[in-house]
Formats: C-alpha cells, structure tokens, sequence
C-alpha cells in the first residue's frame, strides 16, 4: 500500500532513536518549550499544538538528511571494524590440546596461543 502511494518504507534498528527524524523533531519541540519558564499545564496543549505548527518542511527536510549521514557514517564505522576484527581474527592461530612438540621448553604447556601480530 505504501509502495503504491509513492512512499518507501525504511526500515531502522529498535532502540536506536538518534535514526528516528520524530524522536530529534520531538526533542526540539521539548526544548522550545522547556525554555518557555512560566508554562501551566492548562496552557501546555496549545504550546505544545503552536510549536508543532512552527515545524516546517525544511526542518523535517534537514532532520532527515542529519539521520541519513549519521546512518551512512555509522555503517561506514561498523564495516571498517568489521573488516580490521576480520583481519585481526585470521592472523590468530589457537591450538588447544596437547602439543606434537618434542621441545623441552620449561614453560610447556597444553594450550597454545600464536599470533602473527
């Protein structure tokens, strides 16, 4: 249905709120009214009803470019650690067991760890 309006759905990891446009345009709504000192409770609905008027096109616009570099950067971090602990993982070399060493090394043990680093 989405698809067939000329909407794409976006899919985003849970608890991650800083990839959410609607949690950072939240925050700025909170924000702006958290500055106005002298707010009741009985007034809080058409605060808060006027500040979401002042949300604008052009603020959703930019919220949304801000969560699309962010995402972008933050893949670009996870496949660069990605690829390093990949790379890390293959110049470890784990024995376990007993050794096929005829050494008569004093500190002779059963479990080895050899690394090429």
């Amino acid at each position: 249905m989405a698809h067939e309006n000329g909407h794409r759905i976006v899919r985003l990891p849970p608890y991650h709120c800083q990839y959410y446009p609607i949690e950072l345009i939240w925050e700025q709504v909170k924000k702006y009214v958290a500055k106005k000192k002298y707010f009741t409770m009985a007034n809080l609905k058409s605060l808060l009803q006027g500040v979401l008027q002042q949300v604008s096109k052009e603020n959703w616009s930019n919220t949304v470019k801000h969560v699309r570099n962010l995402r972008r950067k933050n893949c670009e971090l996870d496949d660069a650690a990605e690829h390093t602990l990949i790379n890390l993982l293959d110049s470890f070399i784990i024995n376990i067991g007993s050794s096929d060493d005829d050494d008569d090394d004093e500190d002779d043990d059963d479990n080895e760890i050899e690394t090429d680093i």
